[in-house]
């Protein structure tokens, strides 16, 4: 069963693959889902939309996520009794594409110098470079390895912070989380692409946010379970950093009462980083696992619930 945003699209993408002996169900309605998903050995799905029908899969054995985020399946009152696996490799150009069109737009001031021209003004000066600028990079998988890569075509100065201190091609230096003060303070940007685990809940928080840079820019395109809300809103409207990137949050959509909507220098995107069109990686991950599944080989990219990664 597919479960998915594109059903139609992705039903015709796993068509064309042909494989062997896979019936293809993409209901296109919510009632289609629940009268069918009881029969089902395989979900290939988007977990936002597909977590609430986990529990009707009673035949379920592997459950193939079309996202590396996995995090809606992961509760105690959802079933674990089968195989999870998620993608990789696949949103890291465009994850990084994200984070440099928000760098440059701050650096360079694109939106004043749009109010300038709104306004017929011309303000000609000097804008900053991001030459020696320094960019620290929370860890997981592909997506920190494609930004310092970006990050060194601007020569700027990289840092990361993992569990092990040894180093790594694009970084000039390594952190692990016994030095995490001196990590986040010796930076001017700051991108948040830490995995969820129980280790990092609520790592971002008032200590935290408190040793960075009063100039620096917190970026976060991964997890929001790492983040404790009230704590970033008063670091933004007290001036502890200067600027914040959102694209994940706690509750999505992002509900209209929210008070991150009206907290100074935060800009919100609705979790559109790794929200790409091609799904040629997704696809191909599903059919190498499916061959495997179908062999019964181990499949590539499980997550282990106790690990929640």
């Amino acid at each position: 069963m597919i479960i998915s945003r594109n059903q139609e699209k992705n039903k015709l993408a796993i068509e064309k693959l042909a494989l062997k002996d896979l019936i293809i169900f993409a209901p296109d309605n919510e009632q289609d889902i629940k009268d069918n998903i009881s029969e089902m050995n395989i979900i290939f799905a988007e977990p936002p939309i597909a977590h609430q029908y986990t529990n009707l899969a009673k035949n379920l054995a592997w459950y193939q996520s079309m996202f590396a985020w996995v995090d809606a399946l992961i509760k105690p009152d959802l079933k674990q009794d089968y195989l999870l696996t998620n993608v990789k490799d696949t949103y890291w150009k465009e994850m990084s594409e994200y984070v440099f069109w928000y760098i440059l737009m701050l650096r360079k001031q694109i939106l004043e110098n749009l109010s300038y021209q709104n306004d017929n003004f011309w303000n000609q000066q000097a804008y900053p470079s991001l030459q020696n600028q320094t960019i620290a990079i929370m860890w997981t998988w592909s997506i920190w390895k494609e930004i310092a890569r970006t990050a060194k075509s601007f020569w700027m100065k990289t840092i990361w912070l993992r569990t092990r201190n040894e180093s790594v091609e694009y970084f000039d230096e390594i952190y692990t989380f016994d030095n995490i003060k001196d990590f986040l303070s010796g930076a001017d940007y700051i991108i948040w692409v830490l995995p969820n685990t129980k280790d990092t809940q609520n790592i971002i928080n008032k200590t935290t946010l408190s040793y960075m840079k009063n100039t620096a820019v917190y970026i976060n395109v991964w997890r929001w379970s790492n983040v404790n809300e009230e704590d970033i809103i008063n670091a933004l409207n007290d001036k502890i950093i200067a600027y914040a990137v959102l694209d994940v949050f706690k509750t999505e959509p992002l509900p209209k009462d929210s008070p991150l909507w009206n907290t100074q220098n935060l800009i919100i995107t609705p979790h559109i980083s790794g929200y790409i069109e091609s799904t040629e990686r997704m696809l191909e991950i599903f059919e190498i696992n499916y061959n495997k599944f179908i062999s019964w080989e181990e499949l590539d990219y499980q997550i282990d619930f106790k690990k929640w990664y």
